[in-house]
């Protein structure tokens, strides 16, 4: 267990969507004005891929799989673009990397890579945040 840092990207998805004008400031504004939850959901059904089954008598007897719509590719691109920025973050933090995961960079805890990382977020128009943590634990199976 270690102490650490975390960079987490505040608003990751929509800030992306918004930065490479794929959005509205409209809509990026709607977007925050609905709870995290309903946010998630909203962004995440642009890849939703549906499972059908039908049932006879409490047997499968048609299973379909609906291919995803035609946005699924702007969640992509939402998730390469966020995948890209913690890369370049990965690559300031150096060899006080842990790890990232979705919109968030973990580091040993270390303030000067922590703000460079943060100021190199907010450079390309992202807001974040730093969040010390204590007795971080992580294992990789």
């Amino acid at each position: 267990m270690k102490d650490c840092y975390l960079i987490d990207l505040k608003n990751a998805y929509p800030t992306s969507l918004l930065n490479t004008g794929i959005i509205t400031n409209e809509t990026f504004n709607y977007l925050n004005s609905i709870s995290k939850k309903n946010k998630l959901k909203a962004i995440g059904s642009l890849a939703t891929k549906k499972t059908i089954k039908k049932y006879n008598f409490g047997k499968l007897v048609d299973f379909k799989i609906q291919p995803r719509g035609e946005y699924s590719v702007i969640y992509f691109y939402a998730a390469l673009t966020v995948g890209e920025i913690m890369e370049k973050a990965k690559e300031i933090a150096g060899e006080d990397f842990l790890m990232y995961w979705f919109d968030g960079v973990y580091i040993n805890k270390n303030i000067e890579k922590a703000n460079e990382i943060k100021l190199f977020f907010e450079s390309i128009n992202y807001n974040s945040k730093i969040v010390e943590l204590d007795f971080f634990k992580c294992e990789f199976l």
